[in-house]
């Protein structure tokens, strides 16, 4: 019984290695060799934006094409002590020019809607779109300037001054 079963596991073994190739890498006399196949050229080519794609291999990207479409801002914004939990709406204010109207709002692209702390601040990691380079931020509150435009920086600091000092 004993041997029965080591001759089970030797008659597994060589059919595994004949099923292999044997495993010795020797090549046979006369036999093709195994080549990779042909890697397709994917740099880029500008003659190709001339005509319509047939299929992706036809496409034409340039060299600094990402698809990183989202930038991070973080946002540290100081509201007057006295405005303690104060909703603020942050905007997309890339096509808004320094005189705008509030009747611009309605045309332009809410981002973030929020409430500053009890201390009237406001600390944010917003992502938004690499194409929002301006950012239009509005507390609703009274007795300073609400409303400010600013740069979609990495890092921006802002301080709402109260208009009555």
């Amino acid at each position: 019984m004993k041997y029965l079963h080591i001759i089970n596991i030797a008659t597994f073994a060589l059919a595994l290695i004949a099923c292999s190739g044997g495993g010795t890498g020797l090549m046979v006399a006369g036999a093709p060799a195994l080549s990779s196949p042909e890697q397709p050229d994917y740099s880029p080519d500008a003659s190709r934006q001339l005509s319509a794609a047939a299929d992706s291999t036809e496409l034409y990207v340039e060299q600094d094409f990402s698809f990183v479409g989202l930038q991070t801002v973080h946002l540290d914004a100081q509201l007057p002590a006295e405005s303690s939990r104060t909703a603020v709406r942050i905007f997309d204010g890339t096509t808004l020019m320094q005189d705008w109207s509030d009747a611009d709002l309605a045309n332009i692209d809410l981002l973030f809607r929020g409430f500053s702390d009890v201390n009237g601040r406001l600390q944010i990691h917003l992502e938004i779109p690499v194409t929002v380079q301006r950012l239009l931020i509005e507390a609703n509150a009274t007795g300073f300037e609400n409303k400010v435009l600013v740069a979609a920086n990495p890092h921006q600091i802002i301080q709402f001054r109260n208009t009555e000092n």
